[in-house]
């Protein structure tokens, strides 16, 4: 792996790593899941593992998509329910 790669994984992950454990909300939870998985992805296709990479790329939109719908369940929850007129 060339060092500019290297470089770029390793900035992906750390940035990753910091919003993740630095989150205070769900928003910040999924940026740095996401960070993680583009550093996986570059990763492995910086090693010659292209169809690793596009499998990793696709499980992680995939689990953007499910985060963000249980974003939204949690975030209905949380809403009072409206008075009767």
């Amino acid at each position: 792996m060339a060092w500019e790669s290297t470089i770029v994984v390793a900035l992906l992950a750390g940035l990753g790593l910091v919003s993740i454990l630095a989150s205070r909300h769900r928003l910040s939870l999924l940026v740095g899941s996401q960070l993680l998985s583009l550093a996986a992805v570059r990763a492995l296709a910086a090693a010659g593992q292209r169809e690793l990479a596009m499998l990793s790329l696709v499980f992680a939109v995939i689990i953007l998509l499910i985060a963000l719908r249980l974003g939204q369940d949690a975030e209905a929850a949380e809403q009072p329910p409206e008075p009767p007129p």
